[in-house]
């Protein structure tokens, strides 16, 4: 098992133009902490989506496909996130839960809670009372 909290941020690979603002995130695979599935709410519509996750120091980056690692669908900026809660209640779905940064609220879906063990591989579970991410590897 792996688990880091919400609030670190090391290192992560980016292209930048003009220094500041990042054209694109590449993520390099030497940077990944762990992989797996979560199901993730889109932004505009409200639909659930099955991702791939990659969570490296600084970002928690969805994919469409297992194994890409180049222009994710979202990219979460760790050190951003305020808030990592229990959100089932809010969702209506067993194992959600919602990590909140100044410019949205993001709601997830692990396969499992925190307190069992479904022994699948690559798959993300949330301790939401100690804001920690977990990967069952």
């Amino acid at each position: 098992k792996f688990q880091l909290a919400c609030t670190r941020s090391p290192r992560v690979g980016l292209l930048c133009d003009s220094g500041s603002m990042a054209a694109e995130i590449i993520v390099h695979r030497d940077d990944i902490i762990k992989e797996g599935w979560l199901v993730k709410q889109s932004k505009h519509l409200k639909e659930w989506r099955r991702r791939w996750f990659v969570l490296t120091p600084q970002y928690l980056c969805s994919f469409k496909a297992q194994g890409e690692l180049r222009n994710p669908t979202e990219a979460i900026r760790l050190r951003e996130c305020s808030t990592v809660k229990s959100a089932d209640e809010d969702t209506g779905k067993e194992n959600s839960f919602r990590v909140d940064t100044p410019a949205r609220v993001f709601y997830l879906i692990a396969d499992s809670s925190s307190d069992k063990d479904t022994g699948k591989e690559n798959s993300f579970r949330v301790d939401t009372a100690n804001r920690v991410f977990y990967l069952i590897a």
